[in-house]
């Protein structure tokens, strides 16, 4: 049994492995970055406008940012799955999507988050 689970795990770092290596045309950090950006705030805007309701699917929508980018489905699916197998990136590139989507709240936002984040930290 022992066996059988030393086999598992050493094909699954091998597979693993594999699916690490870089893409032929692999999207940098900073594009990533303003991808996903935009992913999600459009999917945010569909769930606050009711696009829904108005028939837009999302997954246009992302096709069409990509699009915009000069990004093919295909590049795009690769790099995030190299992200992805590679947390130290990824976790980069979130923690700017982040910084990049808190830059875009209004200041009253901002204040109130802030305020928050205070009497938090005073608990």
């Amino acid at each position: 049994m022992k066996k059988h689970i030393w086999i598992i795990g050493l094909l699954m770092i091998i597979g693993c492995a594999k699916k690490a290596e870089t893409p032929k045309n692999m999207i940098g950090q900073k594009q990533m970055t303003e991808i996903l950006t935009e992913m999600y705030l459009y999917q945010q805007n569909y769930y606050v406008k009711d696009y829904a309701d108005k028939g837009i699917d999302l997954s246009e929508v992302d096709a069409q940012i990509l699009v915009n980018h000069g990004v093919s489905a295909e590049d795009f699916k690769e790099s995030h799955h190299y992200y992805v197998v590679h947390p130290e990136k990824f976790s980069q590139i979130l923690d700017e999507v982040k910084k990049t989507l808190e830059d875009k709240l209004s200041d009253e936002e901002k204040q109130k988050r802030e305020a928050t984040k205070t009497k938090s930290a005073m608990n």
